[in-house]
């Protein structure tokens, strides 16, 4: 038997607290919003179910207040025998009047950075400071003022002497949230200077390759400080950090789909700690929410607890018993979000070669990736497809990663994205799932850190993830880029991984 309860947040209660010792939850709450407890098989993995709940009020020692849900203690447990299995739901009070006032910044498109000078406009946040309120509201905040010499500088992006862009400000929206807590959220948007294009030559061959004209670089001196570049060129501020194992490539792999859905940058951390680096880099982001994809032997609990100060409802931890397991419950969490449960992404847990290009098609499509062993489907897996509505898959790799036999298993086969090498399994991908855009990343492809982490970024920017080796590009992938409409590559990691030589080879 699973049980649910219902508890008062210990936080809260006690002498010179909201609530008094002994005080117990309305009827409203404890026997009205209760969860059935449920009987489930032993050994399975289960997860507490319902967590939205109406929210409840109540006077308290002549004081005005609201009950409203916390969360849920554990996340998720395996059935036990011989121990007792249990949910803890915890409910905390808050007095009327006492109100959170959050301002945020946001920019458009959400992968450019706003220039310091503007980000310290942003006014302060309140907690409960009633001399900024009027009639327990808060002032609405006005637009920034940017008529500072500073401020003009900076609303403007010059490269050389040629204009580039200009910021524009928008208007404070303001939201509320259940527990009356109030967030204005502005949007800064940048409007590039349009360029009359040229009209192009007619060429003397229809086949007359195209090269890309620009290329870039995104990279630091290891896999952690690249994803934190990656994060600092792409992302300005973030509500919310994806953290996974700087070694574990299933967990990575995992979260593509999920971080582009959560506009969260993926960093790389040690299993036992958290980098100080890392650290560094979540403050600069802004982000109040964390996410970590795998278990205690991916990301242990001391490195969990250095991450909870940037937190401010507490780390949530997405894992399962394995890779598979793990995979499957970032689906679950997917599909929370996007609804969109009808189609999935199957790849080798396993090998990660075929499926290291597969990021920028899953993220954009809100498709979750679900990893299998080659000849069977693990029952977490299979559980997952059932749950959550899928009704059509793409396959990532040729029979040697995903079996043909393994297909029967599944629901319709709508496409299998394969090639005889991962450089071709990269440009199949590129071909079928994204094959609008002009520009494309390149990572290594004999190495997994860089082009997994770059992947939510490719579904946001509708950018494909081309494979090379170090040292040489592939023909394969020197014919793709050539009869390609790409006009620009950024090469993601340094030249130990993507070398100028390979660079050079693409641009010819």
């Amino acid at each position: 038997m699973v049980t649910r309860e219902f508890v008062i947040d210990p936080t809260i209660m006690g002498n010179g607290k909201d609530v008094p010792t002994g005080h117990k939850l309305p009827d409203d709450v404890k026997v009205k919003q209760k969860v059935n407890d449920t009987t489930n098989y032993i050994g399975s993995t289960q997860t507490p179910g319902k967590d939205k709940f109406t929210a409840v009020p109540e006077t308290i020692s002549g004081k005005q207040g609201t009950w409203t849900f916390k969360e849920w203690t554990p996340k998720e447990l395996i059935v036990s025998a011989t121990k007792e299995n249990k949910f803890t739901g915890t409910w905390t009070w808050t007095e009327k009047g006492k109100v959170e006032v959050k301002y945020v910044f946001e920019t458009k498109p959400n992968n450019k950075t706003l220039p310091e000078v503007l980000k310290a406009l942003k006014p302060k946040n309140l907690v409960g400071d009633k001399a900024v309120y009027e009639d327990n509201e808060p002032a609405e905040p006005k637009v920034p003022n940017t008529s500072s010499k500073e401020a003009q500088k900076a609303l403007v992006e010059m490269r050389g002497r040629n204009k580039v862009g200009e910021w524009k400000v928008g208007k404070w929206v303001k939201t509320i949230d259940e527990k009356g807590n109030i967030t204005y959220t502005l949007t800064w948007t940048f409007e590039e200077v349009k360029k009359d294009k040229p009209t192009p030559s007619k060429p003397s061959k229809p086949s007359t390759p195209t090269t890309p004209s620009t290329t870039d670089r995104v990279h630091g001196k290891n896999r952690i400080e690249t994803a934190i570049e990656i994060s600092k060129k792409y992302f300005g501020q973030a509500e919310r950090v994806i953290i996974v194992d700087a070694s574990n490539f299933p967990d990575a792999m995992a979260a593509s789909a999920l971080a582009k859905q959560l506009k969260a940058p993926i960093l790389l951390t040690n299993s036992n700690n958290l980098d100080s680096r890392v650290a560094a880099e979540i403050k600069r982001l802004g982000a109040h929410n964390v996410t970590v994809i795998g278990g205690k032997s991916s990301v242990s609990d001391g490195a969990l607890n250095q991450l909870s100060k940037f937190d401010k409802d507490g780390v949530e931890r997405i894992s399962g018993k394995d890779r598979y397991e793990t995979s499957a419950q970032v689906a679950r969490r997917l599909a929370k979000i996007t609804g969109k449960t009808g189609h999935a992404v199957i790849a080798s847990g396993e090998v990660f070669a075929d499926a290291l290009a597969v990021g920028p098609y899953a993220a954009r499509e809100g498709y979750p990736i679900l990893l299998v062993k080659s000849n069977s489907i693990p029952k977490s897996i299979s559980d997952a497809i059932t749950e959550i509505g899928v009704k059509k898959v793409s396959i990532v790799g040729g029979y040697g990663s995903v079996s043909k036999s393994l297909e029967k298993s599944l629901p319709v086969v709508a496409e299998r994205l394969s090639g005889k090498t991962r450089y071709e399994t990269a440009i199949e991908i590129a071909s079928k799932g994204l094959k609008t855009s002009n520009k494309a990343f390149v990572a290594n492809g004999e190495h997994w850190m860089d082009a997994l982490v770059i992947g939510p970024v490719g579904g946001m920017l509708n950018m494909p993830i081309l494979l090379t080796q170090a040292n040489s590009a592939p023909k394969s992938l020197r014919d793709h880029i050539a009869k390609s409409k790409i006009d620009k590559i950024t090469a993601i990691g340094g030249t130990s991984m993507v070398s100028d030589k390979v660079i050079n080879e693409l641009s010819k």
